[in-house]
């Protein structure tokens, strides 16, 4: 069963809050002596950890005064191989994206094509959150500071859903916010994201094309991307791990980040990683070239957000951009970061800004406080010349006690009930039912037995029956946990066939309850199909044959419907200025046939004119590209290139298994 989804927000300030009692202890000898004599004491505590807990492999390097003082690969790739980690290898390194982010929206508004205080409607006009205040007013620094309103690790679960990076943005507009704007702070990824997504659209490409240009390649980091196929395609990279059982750990997942990108897709070498560390320590200059605006830089670093408060120490802890802060007398300003992958990754680093000194640490294995435990160790030699306590020890009991194994979210489902209530038949509780926000779930009988898909892939999921209408089911995904209810409810007594469904692992964050759709085909059929089918199946319509047979009879059908409601994709229709907002930032024009793809592909679909849609089309767009080169523009930043023509084809299965 998998662990509960791990806060960085709970551990950064519980070991922070550990940590702090130590802060200002003497100091005697020159700093220089401090880290030359704590080097061989870090190393070797980290070869000792490695033996110590079992796990694969380390990375760790140490910067001090622009100089790359340690850096050194500690056991394997992979578990049970003699493949060394080496300088080179490549490793995913989860939420450390996030200050990699600020660095490269510190480039852009460097240049001058953005400001940290812009709204990021400015950059992405579709954008939306639950109210117009806040759609208008959330800006880029908002978002980067975790202050926006939106409740924490809000859209995960999407993610973990297979929804895109697109879809899980457009998304958030259904939260309400769970605490007021700017006056709290609750870590979100896909808050960060959109406040990536803005940056990027500023500087004019992709996430990942303005990390490369901006930052990657000034500091000749060859091996750092933010793509999850770049890390799949290097030869030497570091596996990620889970701990089946005590100092045993094996490789059983994967992790594809890319939805999360600005906030957890970043892969790199520790080698590649120590010269963006000097870069920062060197406020923005590399080998004696400023690459950086000093002011865009330092804003990263300024407190934004308050993250908790020690009333032991009467010290406050803090959020920038993209890094947590706090100051204290050993060294000064002290911003840091965690990354945690529960699937298989730990990651850390921390930089003393007023004394050019760092340390950062990838872990290849999942649920462990390794790169906080070598981080404080870290600290200990430095200013105290020796441990004043195991930290690694400390800070694995910390992350074992926040990421204990439950036996379910509601209450312990590992006995069940003596005297359960019987099921009612299959034909009950199947059907189609859906959430604004979480989309569809369609139960059906697969084998005797009810199963459910849900998101785009589609995920399924078997059902066990635990007590009358209520059924237990595992999720899967970095965010799963153990095992949730899944509740069928009946508006009536005696109703003959279930209204709703209560599924207590979606109900934790965002309302849970689904309602029964009368027929697919009256909202998502016609919508998909229009949406996701055109780029690839246009041509073939006019044959009349094979799939889409099916598709081209019912064309005046659909494309009337289109017409007339009022309820088509309501989340991409603006009240504020009554327009259709489509991927990319397209605006449909109701009237009839316009400049933009969609107003003519509905024009299409009534006259069935591909010649006049396809010339027309491209031709006259306001991009002057072709079908082909709009395709790309459309589905580029999304992912979407091999998704359209699979969620057509699967929905022309759905309706011909109904039918």
């Amino acid at each position: 069963m998998l662990r509960q989804l791990l806060t960085l927000r709970n551990v950064n300030t519980l070991l922070a809050t550990a940590f702090a009692p130590l802060i200002g202890l003497a100091q005697d000898e020159s700093l220089d002596d401090k880290v030359n004599n704590a080097l061989p004491l870090i190393d070797a505590l980290a070869e000792n950890t490695l033996t110590q807990t079992g796990i694969p492999g380390i990375a760790m390097a140490v910067v001090y005064k622009d100089e790359v003082v340690l850096i050194k690969g500690y056991g394997v790739k992979e578990a049970e191989t003699a493949d060394a980690i080496d300088l080179n290898t490549v490793f995913q390194i989860a939420s450390l994206s996030k200050p990699m982010a600020t660095t490269v929206g510190a480039a852009i508004v460097g240049k001058g094509m953005a400001d940290w205080d812009d709204p990021v409607v400015k950059y992405d006009p579709g954008f939306r959150l639950s109210n117009d205040f806040l759609s208008s007013d959330v800006t880029i620094a908002d978002f980067f500071s975790h202050r926006s309103g939106l409740p924490a690790q809000s859209g995960d679960k999407l993610e973990d859903m297979g929804f895109n990076r697109h879809d899980v943005l457009v998304q958030q507009r259904f939260l309400a916010p769970a605490y007021a704007f700017r006056d709290g702070y609750r870590y979100t990824n896909f808050g960060f994201t959109q406040a990536g997504v803005a940056i990027a659209r500023a500087a004019g490409m992709t996430w990942e094309a303005t990390a490369e240009q901006y930052i990657f390649d000034p500091l000749g980091m060859g091996s750092t991307s933010y793509r999850y196929q770049d890390y799949l395609d290097a030869e030497n990279k570091s596996l990620i791990h889970v701990q089946v059982s005590p100092g045993v750990w094996e490789a059983l997942y994967t992790r594809d980040p890319d939805a999360q990108a600005p906030a957890g897709s970043l892969s790199t070498t520790i080698s590649d990683y120590t010269k963006w560390m000097r870069l920062q320590l060197a406020e923005g200059e590399f080998n004696g070239e400023r690459l950086l605006d000093l002011d865009a830089l330092i804003e990263t670093w300024r407190p934004h957000a308050q993250t908790g408060f020690n009333p032991d120490t009467r010290q406050a802890s803090y959020y920038a951009l993209g890094w947590n802060v706090q100051n204290n007398t050993d060294g000064g300003l002290m911003i840091s970061h965690s990354g945690a992958f529960d699937l298989g990754v730990r990651t850390g680093v921390r930089l003393y800004p007023d004394i050019d000194l760092g340390i950062a640490v990838f872990v290849n294995g999942g649920v462990n406080g390794i790169p906080e435990g070598l981080q404080f160790s870290f600290a200990d030699y430095v200013f105290r010349g020796e441990l004043t306590r195991d930290w690694v020890a400390f800070a694995n009991e910390q992350f074992e006690q926040i990421s204990a194994e439950s036996y379910g979210y509601g209450g312990d489902y590992s006995t069940p009930p003596e005297n359960p209530i019987s099921a009612k038949a299959n034909r009950a509780y199947t059907g189609t039912f859906t959430s604004e926000y979480w989309g569809d779930v369609t139960v059906y009988e697969a084998n005797g037995n009810l199963v459910f898909d849900i998101g785009p892939l589609p995920q399924t999921f078997e059902l066990t029956h635990w007590d009358g209408d209520e059924f237990l089911f595992q999720p899967i995904g970095e965010s799963a946990g153990p095992v949730s209810k899944f509740t069928f409810q009946f508006a009536e007594v005696g109703d003959e066939v279930a209204s709703d469904i209560l599924i207590e692992y979606y109900d934790v964050e965002r309302d849970g309850s689904f309602v029964r759709k009368e027929s697919w085909l009256d909202y998502t059929g016609w919508v998909r199909i229009f949406e996701l089918a055109y780029a690839y199946v246009v041509p073939d319509l006019l044959e009349g044959s094979g799939p889409s047979a099916w598709f081209w009879a019912e064309r005046d059908n659909w494309s009337e419907w289109l017409w007339a409601t009022e309820d088509f994709y309501p989340w991409m229709y603006s009240t504020i200025d009554e327009s259709w907002t489509y991927v990319g930032g397209i605006s449909v024009d109701r009237s009839g046939p316009d400049n933009d793809f969609v107003s003519w592909w509905i024009y299409f679909a009534n006259t069935g004119s591909w010649e006049s849609f396809q010339d027309t089309y491209a031709k006259e767009n306001n991009y002057g590209l072709s079908k082909a080169a709009e395709i790309e523009y459309l589905a580029t930043p999304y992912g979407y290139e091999d998704e359209w023509q699979r969620y057509f084809l699967e929905a022309i299965d759905y309706v011909a298994r109904i039918e």
